[in-house]
């Protein structure tokens, strides 16, 4: 598993309650950072445990907050890095698909820092799922309405996600390894050494329309500055075997999402059961 330094975490006082007070999920989160981290001490677990709980809390502050502040001012804290690769995947008019992660504050980051983004004004479709407290989705995605942001309903994204693409769009997906593969959605894939049920949505348009997979990390700086990161455009892994070529290319995209949440491993949605699969068979 990965050698990577755990020292120096950002852990705040109300993260540290939290951790100890109110351990939202826990138990979920301490199993998940043990299959990622399991060669890391249990102490420096525990710390990156306790930094997620800061960083989460940081988040839903951000989230919060962002109604009230001016915008304006709000977008001097957001870095853009690697913008090359995103324009220059853009400027081969086959259509971009921008593959994103639970990773740093994916609903602050990007609805300040893409409208800056002036040659890909009205070009990013943000593909997401509806969210059960109405009104809390009401304001999201308002937010990103008046940003010139589009929101299309994944429920609803196959009668769209072709023509958008067709017409040299940006497809905003966040990735995730929670699918069911019991049905048409949803393969079994490696994930940090284990098989996650990975959805295959983002191989099977990249496959059927030739489009380009960008990846798009974002990820916190410090208390007032966020990163917007891209990086070269992933190559298509060719198999005649059409289900193969789903697998091995959305394996592809997990090692980019492995390769994010390593840089930034505090960062991350940890409280999610991502590796059900795994778990199933060794209780099988």
């Amino acid at each position: 598993m990965p050698q990577i330094s755990l020292d120096n975490l950002k852990i705040t006082a109300v993260g540290r309650l939290m951790y100890y007070l109110v351990p939202l999920r826990k138990r979920i989160i301490m199993k998940n950072i043990e299959r990622v981290f399991k060669c890391h001490s249990k102490q420096e677990k525990m710390n990156l445990a306790k930094a997620f709980y800061s960083h989460f809390l940081t988040t839903l502050k951000e989230i919060i907050s962002i109604r009230w502040c001016n915008h304006d001012k709000l977008r001097e804290g957001i870095e853009i890095e690697g913008l090359e690769h995103l324009l220059s995947a853009h400027a081969q008019q086959r259509g971009v698909i921008l593959l994103c992660a639970h990773v740093g504050n994916w609903e602050y980051a990007p609805l300040l820092g893409f409208p800056t983004i002036a040659a890909l004004s009205g070009r990013f479709y943000f593909v997401r799922r509806a969210i059960r407290i109405k009104w809390l989705q009401k304001i999201l995605f308002q937010r990103f309405q008046k940003a010139n942001l589009a929101i299309i309903d994944s429920r609803d994204m196959f009668k769209h996600a072709r023509k958008l693409l067709r017409d040299n769009n940006v497809l905003v997906f966040t990735f995730d390894q929670h699918a069911s593969i019991d049905g048409r959605h949803g393969i079994a894939v490696d994930f940090f050494g284990s098989k996650a049920g990975t959805y295959k949505t983002l191989a099977f348009l990249a496959g059927k329309t030739g489009a380009l997979v960008v990846p798009g990390a974002t990820y916190r700086l410090n208390k007032k500055h966020h990163v917007l990161q891209f990086y070269p455009a992933l190559v298509w892994k060719e198999n005649e075997d059409w289900e193969q070529a789903l697998h091995d290319n959305t394996r592809i995209y997990n090692q980019a999402i492995e390769q994010f949440i390593l840089a930034n491993p505090a960062q991350w949605l940890w409280p999610h059961r991502r590796w059900k699969l795994d778990d199933m068979e060794k209780t099988g």
